[in-house]
């Protein structure tokens, strides 16, 4: 039964992780109205924010994002398009929706809704706000995506333009203090710029159960807080306590056994939501064994191997409690712990 639930384990994330679709936008100029203004920052209000949608592609429904998220797709596009002018006013852009779907008939319908806020004196104030619908044929795939965006995007702006030119008119620009210092209570910014990288660390213990042997591991994890397209890519260094099952043991000619190893690595953390990220991971056990023979003897061996790790696990935004579920295995050059395969439970803390 254990062998089943591990199997399962193992294969569902990799379905998972390959149903979802990304959209890059290509920086081409969108036609809008001269403008006074230029977007500063981009918020992702949504309530929801794992995907923007849906694709059928050969009777299969798979989710669909824009590329580094939402508020980062948009806010490098607009820089593009909007460059910031120090003659011009700063604007933040808040997304309420965005969604982008494909029917049966291929055809793809475009929801999009921004709140637009101008900054007066240290208060952000919603000027205005916009929804659009756009529905073309899809006749290039991930492409017509990408262009049916655009389109609600440009209509959005333009629609903000045409509407607010008394607002732009005769705008003296405020003083230096930044706009992404202020508060904006629906959201939080996702912009790449305004995020600080820093060094984070997570220290937890794992209860091992496998089919050879059983202990526990005190574990050690040390990463950059900025995530590349939602991967971390963790350090990991790991102390293993392990007792060997009688009953594995016994087919080896020895009375008794110490091991004690080290296990260096790497892992991957693919972002599934804000709180819950699916890993993939990579040590390499190293150390030695003494075992002690029938006549009182005792031998000492070099141990090297690799041990692979997949799971699920919930990690804060900030300090706090972590913890993870899932299974490992493990090769070793052993005399009498040769291979192993187990489900593990890890608690800890970030910090």
């Amino acid at each position: 039964m254990i062998k089943l639930i591990i199997i399962i384990l193992f294969c569902i994330p990799f379905a998972l992780l390959a149903q979802k679709k990304e959209i890059r936008f290509q920086y081409e100029i969108l036609d809008i109205p001269n403008s006074n203004f230029y977007i500063e920052q981009v918020v992702d209000g949504r309530a929801n924010q794992k995907c923007i949608g849906t694709i059928e592609q050969t009777n299969e429904k798979d989710s669909i994002d824009l590329k580094d998220g939402a508020s980062s797709a948009i806010y490098y596009y607009l820089k593009f398009i909007l460059p910031k002018d120090s003659s011009k006013i700063p604007i933040t852009l808040y997304i309420s929706d965005i969604s982008i779907n494909e029917d049966i008939a291929q055809s793809i319908d475009g929801k999009l809704s921004f709140i637009f806020y101008k900054k007066d004196s240290s208060q952000l104030t919603n000027i205005y706000e916009t929804k659009t619908e756009v529905s073309i044929l899809n006749s290039n795939g991930l492409k017509d995506f990408e262009i049916c965006l655009r389109l609600g995007l440009g209509k959005c702006l333009a629609n903000f333009i045409n509407e607010n030119k008394v607002i732009t008119q005769n705008y003296q620009p405020a003083t230096n203090q930044s706009i992404q210092n202020t508060k904006i209570k629906k959201g939080n910014s996702n912009n790449k710029e305004t995020e600080k990288i820093k060094k984070e660390y997570l220290l937890t213990y794992s209860n091992k159960q496998g089919i050879n042997a059983t202990g526990f591991a005190i574990s050690f994890y040390k990463y950059l807080n900025k995530d590349r397209n939602g991967w971390i890519i963790p350090i990991i260094l790991s102390v293993d306590i392990i007792k060997i099952k009688p009953d594995y043991f016994k087919q080896f000619d020895f009375q008794s056994a110490k091991l004690s190893y080290y296990l260096p690595g790497i892992c991957a953390f693919k972002k599934l939501d804000n709180y819950f990220w699916f890993n993939l991971g990579l040590q390499m056990p190293i150390g030695s064994e003494i075992l002690t023979h029938y006549n009182g003897n005792k031998t000492s061996n070099f141990i090297l191997g690799l041990a692979p790790m997949q799971g699920f696990y919930f990690i804060p935004k900030s300090t706090g409690i972590t913890f993870g579920i899932g299974l490992y295995e493990k090769i070793l050059i052993s005399e009498v712990y040769k291979s192993d395969l187990g489900l593990k439970v890890e608690i800890g803390t970030k910090f």
